[in-house]
């Protein structure tokens, strides 16, 4: 299977700022349903609303 390289590290980097995130702003929360984009290759949202 292949997978990319940096893949791992993207994760990581993910994780560690949503992390941060929650920590410093421990009221920050999703504002409604998270429409994902249409792609076989990422899985990103198309857009993310945040109330704090």
């Amino acid at each position: 299977m292949h997978a990319c390289p940096g893949a791992q590290l993207a994760r990581e980097q993910v994780r560690a700022t949503l992390e941060v995130l929650s920590r410093e702003l421990p009221g920050l929360r999703l504002e409604g349903p998270v429409e994902m984009l249409p792609s076989l290759i990422h899985r990103s949202p198309a857009e993310l609303f945040l109330t704090w």
